[in-house]
């Protein structure tokens, strides 16, 4: 087994958290399971923390310090030039994982996720070309809006996480995304050319309410609609060809702050339409239903859900949602004009989030520091 390249990318915002994982990777280098330890950033970063360029020396990290982009919603720009950078220090054939200074994992994660490759494999169906060499892993994924997956950290090939980078603009000036920008227009992009519908979902579907009083307002009249459903049936699909969906080997295997990562409201792994529901979302404000393994998605593939009348209409979609798209226009048409009137009405004209003031910045940081502490062992 070749090791795994870590790639660093941001702000180092955590210093304990990110020295505790230098010391960790480093550990897990003298076992052979972890190769080069990289850190992409930005040019004045480094000397923000007395010692830290010493700290880097000391654990053999390369440092690739670069001068931050432009600001951008979601800090995209500072999030792909980091990643892009990054990679370029990794040849293609290799596996590597992203990851960030103020995330934490423990060690017996990283032994059980990288230790095995075998099932990273990917086999489409009618010998089609597939868009990555191996399937990529990520901790979670939201269930009701296609692509908003997690971003935080994630592992495969490099030649396949380079397909994770782009510098699109046009997410931000043709769709409304709203909450999940950052990660959807990451997780997308390599599929839009060859998955229509994803163009159409971008356009119409792709405000969900998250973090709106209307989040489940928007969830049930969604769920009413065939082309919703449609674009489900592509997202679902494209997650089980193409992604492995796993964060819970080990309890609390991550420190990250709001404890987005580890799994806390599990879902009903064989049933549909009950997960779509306020009682299922990790946060009650925004509405996120997470999925933190597989379970879920290879039941809903394996026929081994209890049957609900939205699963019966999913399923009709689920063997390749690009054949059924061309007869869902007339649907298409009235949804378009439904949630147009419907987003209009309640105000979310400018539904993208403002950047949090400095006082909520502030408050966040202090919750955080109350509430989770840098593992000692």
């Amino acid at each position: 087994m070749e090791p795994t390249h870590v790639i660093f990318t941001g702000l180092v915002r955590n210093l304990d958290l990110f020295i505790k994982s230098l010391e960790d990777f480093s550990k897990l280098r003298s076992e052979n399971m972890i190769g080069d330890i990289i850190f992409s950033t930005w040019v004045g970063e480094i000397d923000k923390y007395d010692g830290l360029r010493n700290t880097l020396e000391k654990y053999d990290c390369h440092l690739v310090e670069s001068e931050p982009p432009a600001k951008s919603i979601g800090f995209i720009w500072h999030q792909m030039k980091s990643l892009y950078l990054g990679l370029e220090q990794v040849e293609d054939n290799l596996y590597c994982l992203k990851t960030r200074p103020d995330l934490y994992i423990k060690p017996e994660f990283i032994r059980k996720l990288i230790g095995n490759t075998d099932d990273l494999n990917i086999n489409l169906p009618n010998e089609q070309e597939p868009i990555f060499e191996k399937k990529i892993w990520i901790p979670y994924f939201e269930i009701t809006k296609p692509f908003y997956m997690s971003d935080e950290c994630f592992w495969g090939k490099a030649v396949d996480l380079k397909k994770l980078v782009n510098f699109d603009a046009s997410y931000d000036v043709l769709y409304d995304i709203n909450c999940g920008i950052a990660h959807i227009r990451r997780f997308i992009h390599p599929f839009v050319e060859r998955t229509p519908i994803l163009r159409e979902y971008l356009k119409y579907a792709a405000y969900s309410g998250h973090f709106t009083p209307f989040r489940f307002e928007i969830l049930e009249y969604n769920l009413k609609s065939d082309f919703y459903l449609c674009c489900l049936a592509a997202y679902y699909k494209i997650l089980h060809n193409y992604f492995r969906i796993e964060s819970d080997y080990v309890q609390e295997q991550f420190v990250f702050r709001y404890n987005l990562l580890n799994p806390t409201v599990p879902l009903n792994e064989d049933e549909f339409i009950s997960n779509f529901t306020p009682e299922k979302a990790w946060h009650p404000k925004g509405g996120n239903i997470h999925a933190h393994n597989e379970t879920w998605l290879n039941n809903l593939f394996n026929h081994e859900m209890q049957p609900d009348d939205y699963l019966d209409r999913l399923y009709k979609y689920i063997d390749g949602p690009e054949k059924h798209f061309m007869d869902l226009k007339e649907e298409l048409e009235t949804y378009k004009s439904f949630m147009g009137d419907y987003i209009k009405s309640k105000g979310l004209i400018k539904p993208i989030p403002q950047e949090p003031s400095l006082t909520e910045r502030i408050i966040r940081r202090l919750v955080y520091t109350i509430t989770r502490q840098v593992p000692t062992s």
